[in-house]
């Protein structure tokens, strides 16, 4: 794959980065989720949405060599991409918390809705993009 092909790829993925930037530079520093807790709410919800939304945008510019024809594959396949970006997510955040002695504290339930939200986001991306609903 050439190197301009790699780059326009990894425009694909601003928003998540954004969110990334946002959530690490702004909300974490100055205690956003201690003062208004339900801002986790959305922002796992719009993480699940950039990942699913950066993944599609993939699929699109490798439109050549990824060829998914069938509608409920790519629906799959975006899911499951967009359940393990926030799978691993939840992974790193618990890591970070206990590396540094944060005080963040996770409980299952916690964890689990931010999954949730995750996935909800990115099929509700996947279900109203317009590569996977529009016929050929």
């Amino acid at each position: 794959m050439k190197l301009s092909k790699v780059f326009k790829l990894s425009l694909c993925f601003y928003l998540p980065v954004i969110l990334f930037l946002i959530n690490f530079l702004i909300f974490q520093p100055f205690r956003f989720y201690y003062i208004y807790p339900w801002l986790d709410i959305p922002m796992h919800f719009l993480g699940g949405a950039a990942i699913a939304f950066s993944f599609l945008c993939v699929l699109n510019k490798c439109k050549d060599e990824i060829i998914i024809k069938d509608k409920l594959v790519k629906v799959i396949i975006i899911v499951s991409l967009v359940t393990l970006t926030a799978v691993l997510w939840e992974f790193w955040e618990h890591l970070v918390n206990y590396l540094f002695k944060l005080e963040w504290y996770f409980t299952l339930r916690d964890t689990l809705e931010d999954l949730f939200l995750g996935m909800l986001g990115g099929l509700i991306v996947v279900l109203f993009s317009k590569s996977v609903t529009t016929t050929k």
